[in-house]
C-alpha cells in the first residue's frame, strides 16, 4: 500500500511494499526535516507613512522608526530562522533594519508606490544572505494620465528586479545589484504593459522561487508570466492564458499551500463602463511547472474588488467588493462548495495573510482590522475592527505590506538530499 505526505504542495509517494524499509527509515528523515519550524521570513511588516508591526508578539506589536514612505505597494523580508527584520522597500528605496536607506538602494527603478501589489521579494536560492527585489511600475493606460516621477521609472507597467546582499554595509546590507530591467515602458498609453501586481510562490523543489505578474499583451488579450528564480538567476518566463478579465487592478495571492491562485479582475470583455460586474479569477498551479489552469470564476463588486486573501488551510477565500451592483462589502467564498457568503458592509482596502493566522485589511486610517479565525466559515470567521488600534494617525493609507502567502519550511527539504532517487520528486 502506497503512502502519500504532501508539503507546500508537493507529494512524496512512498511504495513500502517495494522499497520496504529504505524508504520508511527516509519517510522519517523526511517528516524530521519538514517538522523542524516555521518559516519566518515574513515576521515583520513595514507599509504606509511609517507603519511597521512585529508579529513576535500575539497580539503582533506596532514598531516605531520606520521611515517607509509609499500609498500603496510595499513589502520586507525578516530573517527566515529568527524573525529579527533585515529589510524593507518600497520599491525605489530600501531601508534596513536600522530604518536607514541601504547606500546604494535610493532611486531604483521601481515604481510601487501607487502601483497597487507593487513590489515582492524572495530569498535568492543560490545564496542564503542575498535577496531580490522585483517590482512593477503603476500600468495606467488612459492617454491624460500625468507622467509617473523620475524616482518611480519604470512606469506604467514596466518590471524590473534588484538584488540585496545582507554581509554588506557591516552586516546592515545592501543592493548589490540594481535596476535590472526586464521590461520597460515610456509610453502612457502602451499595447504591452504589466499589471501593477506581482506575487511569488515557492517551486516545489523548497529551494526555487515563482514570481508572477500578468502582463497585456493587445486587443485586451492578457497572459500569466511565471518567472522561475533558481541559482542560476532569473529564468525566461513561463506563460499561461490569463483569464477573461480585461483590466488588472487589485489582489493576486497564492493559497498558503501553493496549489491554487487568484487575482480580481475587473469587467469581461467587452468593457461597456464602471458599472460592469467585476470577477475573481481562481486558477489551479503546478508548483513544478509555472502552469496555471483556470478553475472557477466568481462574481465581485462593480467598480472595484480590491483586497484578497486565502484562509490558512487554502479553502477559504476573503475579498473586499465594492461598486453600485449586489456585491458591497467583505465577503467568503467557500472554495470547496463554490458558495459566497457575505461577512460585513465593512470596506477594506488591501488584505494581506499573516504568520500568526490572521487575516489583516487595511481601512486606509490609525487601525488594521483583522479576520481572526479564517478558517470558519461563515461570520464565525471574527471579523474584528480595530483588532490593531496603536498605529500612527494616517499611517496605513489605502496598501498594506506585501508578501509571499506560500512557505517553505526553515530547513533545507528532503529533494535536496535524495533527488537522485526519483525521476520527478514534484510529482
Amino acid at each position: 500500500m502506497g503512502k502519500i505526505l504532501k508539503l507546500m504542495g508537493c507529494y512524496l509517494i512512498i511504495l513500502d511494499h517495494i522499497y520496504g524499509k529504505r524508504v520508511l527509515l527516509l519517510f522519517s528523515i523526511f517528516v524530521a526535516l519538514s517538522s523542524n519550524g516555521q518559516n519566518l521570513m515574513t515576521n515583520n511588516w513595514a507599509f504606509g507613512h511609517g507603519a511597521g508591526i512585529d508579529f513576535s508578539t500575539t497580539p503582533p506589536t506596532p514598531f516605531a522608526g520606520s521611515t517607509m514612505e509609499t500609498q500603496e505597494g510595499s513589502t520586507a523580508m525578516s530573517d527566515r530562522n529568527t524573525g529579527d527584520l533585515l529589510f524593507y522597500t518600497n520599491s525605489d528605496t530600501t531601508y534596513d533594519a536600522n530604518h536607514n536607506p541601504m547606500p546604494n538602494g535610493m532611486t531604483l527603478y521601481g515604481g510601487g508606490h501607487s502601483s497597487w501589489q507593487g513590489v515582492i521579494t524572495v530569498p535568492d536560492p543560490a545564496d542564503s544572505n542575498s535577496y531580490y527585489i522585483f517590482s512593477v511600475g503603476d500600468a495606467q493606460t488612459c492617454s491624460s494620465c500625468p507622467p509617473a516621477p523620475a524616482s518611480w521609472m519604470p512606469p506604467y507597467g514596466g518590471f524590473a528586479y534588484h538584488k540585496v546582499d545582507m554581509t554588506l554595509n557591516g552586516g546592515a546590507g545592501d543592493v548589490s545589484l540594481r535596476d535590472q530591467i526586464i521590461h520597460q515602458v515610456a509610453d502612457p498609453n502602451p499595447q504591452m504593459w504589466y499589471e501593477q501586481r506581482v506575487t511569488g510562490a515557492p517551486h516545489c523543489n523548497g529551494r526555487d522561487w515563482w514570481v508572477i505578474v500578468r502582463r497585456m499583451e493587445s486587443n485586451n488579450v492578457r497572459s500569466l508570466y511565471a518567472y522561475l528564480v533558481n541559482p542560476s538567476g532569473v529564468q525566461a518566463p513561463v506563460l499561461s492564458p490569463g483569464g477573461q478579465s480585461s483590466k488588472g487592478f487589485g489582489g493576486m495571492k497564492f493559497s498558503p499551500d501553493g496549489s491554487r491562485f487568484v487575482f480580481a479582475g475587473t469587467q469581461i470583455v467587452p468593457n461597456t463602463g464602471m458599472t460592469d460586474p467585476a470577477i475573481i479569477e481562481v486558477f489551479d498551479f503546478d508548483q513544478q511547472t509555472g502552469i496555471f489552469t483556470p478553475a472557477n470564476t466568481y462574481d465581485g463588486g462593480t467598480m472595484f474588488n480590491l483586497g484578497l486573501a486565502f484562509s490558512p488551510n487554502s479553502q477559504f477565500l476573503y475579498f473586499a467588493g465594492a461598486g453600485l451592483g449586489t456585491y458591497n462589502g467583505t465577503y467568503q467564498i467557500d472554495l470547496s462548495l463554490n458558495t459566497t457568503t457575505f461577512i460585513t458592509t465593512s470596506l477594506g482596502n488591501a488584505m494581506q495573510a499573516a504568520i500568526d493566522g490572521n487575516i489583516y485589511i487595511s481601512p486606509g486610517s490609525a487601525t488594521l482590522t483583522a479576520i481572526t479565525d479564517p478558517d470558519i466559515a461563515g461570520v464565525g470567521c471574527n471579523y474584528t475592527p480595530a483588532y490593531i488600534a496603536s498605529l500612527a494617525p494616517g499611517s496605513c493609507w489605502t496598501g498594506i505590506c506585501h508578501t509571499v502567502d506560500a512557505l517553505p519550511t526553515t530547513t533545507s527539504p528532503l529533494f535536496n538530499d535524495f533527488s537522485y532517487s526519483v525521476s520527478n520528486p514534484c510529482d
